[in-house]
């Protein structure tokens, strides 16, 4: 569901290993933050590597 959230696109596959990994990360913590934060930083990260050209 996340990645079909996302479109289908060029991001589909890493969104849809984002979702599993949030997913399991909810499952184990009981908490939906610690998927927050992993989120935050992958589109820090995504953004930073963007915008010194690296792709």
């Amino acid at each position: 569901m996340f990645a079909l959230a996302h479109g289908v696109n060029l991001v589909t596959p890493s969104a849809f290993i984002m979702g599993l990994g949030s997913s399991i990360l909810y499952w184990r913590t009981g908490s939906i933050w610690p998927s927050v934060v992993v989120h935050m930083a992958f589109n820090t990260s995504t953004l930073i590597l963007l915008s010194t050209g690296w792709s």
